[in-house]
């Protein structure tokens, strides 16, 4: 007996759902059944709709404490980029530096030491011609004894 009237209760307060989001209240006779079931409608909504707010609040907290962290890490990201960005010019500026040391050529005659191509595997020493050669080619000995024995030969001029 009880199911039948909790059913009831419930078949009654779907209908009268359904009937006020379509707008059909002024159309129904109020019995005190269904003002009944409207009230336990309106209070079971209203306890969802502050669990919801609550939920929302709870949420919204959360968010705020996100997006706080999200700048904090925005922001060591940036300088991180930044730094990363100054120290590649650095090294772009270097590379650039030992490439043009590279292409230049080199008066090896000032060193006093054996200079080797590292192309022709060929070795000079102070006073040859061809003695001058770009940085890039060149390999250096301390004896002739040592360019030999890399493989090296002597130039002929």
């Amino acid at each position: 007996m009880k199911r039948m009237k909790e059913k009831k209760i419930k078949f009654i307060s779907a209908w009268l759902m359904l009937i006020l989001t379509l707008g059909f209240v002024g159309t129904v006779k109020h019995s005190p059944a269904t003002i009944q079931a409207k009230t336990n409608l309106t209070s079971l909504s209203k306890k969802q709709l502050r669990a919801r707010i609550s939920s929302a609040k709870k949420k919204s907290l959360s968010l705020k404490a996100d997006a706080s962290s999200l700048r904090v890490l925005s922001t060591s990201l940036a300088s991180l980029e930044a730094s990363a960005n100054s120290q590649a010019t650095s090294q772009v500026q270097a590379s650039s530096e030992v490439s043009q040391a590279q292409t230049s050529s080199v008066t090896t005659g000032q060193t006093g030491q054996i200079v080797g191509n590292r192309n022709t595997h060929v070795y000079h020493v102070p006073g040859q011609a061809r003695y001058s050669m770009k940085a890039a080619n060149a390999v250096y000995f301390n004896t002739e004894a040592e360019a030999q024995a890399a493989g090296y030969r002597k130039a002929q001029r």
